[in-house]
């Protein structure tokens, strides 16, 4: 079952309030990684929507778990006789930081903490407290972020020089980002098993062409000279190997700075494995259950649908929240060694 509480800026809460339905929308790929849809009754009109949120809660076997706190937009209306509903899209707070821009030219001097940077940021906008770990790691030469910047690009600009992911708002809305860790070596964060699909809700995609074996990463360093790392998918197992292709597919690009060679190795090891599990996708469909968020693995072994056990990273999801019953869709990557 799920909730609806209407806080005001700060976050407290007021009421709860009664959706007629509602749809939320996760996409790892996106810059603001969560989006809603809400449709209310007249009631929804105490609502204050430049300042008010929603915060969506799911009760799962008697325990409330928090989905995400929402910034809302001015609704759209909809009268029909006596009837009032208004339909109003909400998305998650890096919207705030996607809608703050540099007023001036940035400066960030060299040998500056990373992270400490990110926090500074982070704390200008309204947001102290965060989950951004800390690193040691500093900048080897002074970046510049131009006036216009949005302080969300200069975030994940500064995040991806640590080979961290994206930022982005937890369920309880707090502004948090990972270090990186190989699909590999990611432990399992949810599991699914026969039964627990519903069947014949299943859609498997392959993208077979075009995925790179070759992945080369140029930058500077801290003597500002130019450095390389290369990285050769030559794994046999692998399909889209050097070794199995017989050829090389060279992917490129160039970072204007990194701490030391080891981000930049991790780097382009980091663009082979998004670039190696984007060429499969599958889709399915589940009741809703918590602990989903941002950045999981999942588990699926299901034979039902003819596929081996096998694991996942999951990109996208969405809940459809209808007075009808409620349906979570989920869109998952092939973990492929």
């Amino acid at each position: 079952m799920f909730h609806f509480d209407l806080l005001d800026r700060n976050e407290a809460k007021i009421k709860e309030i009664k959706c007629v339905s509602a749809k939320i929308i996760y996409n790892e790929n996106r810059r603001i990684k969560t989006t809603a849809i809400f449709e209310l009754t007249e009631a929804g009109f105490e609502i204050d929507f430049l300042n008010n949120r929603l915060k969506i809660w799911l009760t799962d076997n008697g325990t409330k778990y928090a989905v995400g706190i929402f910034l809302l937009t001015t609704p759209r209306r909809i009268k029909n006789g006596a009837n009032k509903k208004l339909l109003i899209t909400g998305y998650d707070k890096t919207r705030i930081l996607n809608e703050d821009r540099f007023s001036s030219r940035f400066y960030v001097p060299a040998n500056s903490k990373y992270t400490d940077v990110i926090h500074r940021l982070l704390s200008t906008a309204g947001f102290p407290l965060n989950a951004v770990p800390h690193s040691n790691l500093s900048t080897p030469d002074a970046l510049e972020f131009a006036a216009g910047t949005k302080v969300l690009d200069a975030i994940n600009n500064l995040l991806l020089h640590l080979n961290y992911t994206d930022i982005y708002a937890d369920e309880n809305g707090i502004f948090s980002a990972k270090p990186y860790i190989d699909p590999l070596e990611r432990k399992i964060d949810i599991i699914y098993e026969d039964g627990s699909l519903f069947l014949p809700e299943f859609e498997e995609t392959d993208n077979l062409n075009d995925i790179a074996n070759v992945f080369t990463r140029v930058a500077l360093n801290i003597n500002r000279e130019e450095i390389t790392a290369v990285y050769v998918n030559d794994n046999p197992l692998c399909p889209f190997s050097t070794l199995r292709r017989g050829r090389r597919i060279v992917n490129f690009a160039q970072i204007p700075s990194v701490p030391n060679s080891s981000i930049l190795e991790a780097l382009a090891k980091r663009a082979s494995r998004e670039e190696t599990i984007m060429a499969s996708r599958l889709r399915f469909k589940t009741l809703p259950r918590p602990g989903h968020g941002s950045y999981k693995t999942v588990f699926l072994n299901v034979p039902d649908i003819g596929l081996d056990p096998a694991k996942y990273l999951q990109t996208a999801w969405s809940i459809d929240i209808t007075p009808n019953g409620n349906i979570m869709t989920h869109e998952v990557r092939k973990v492929i060694y």
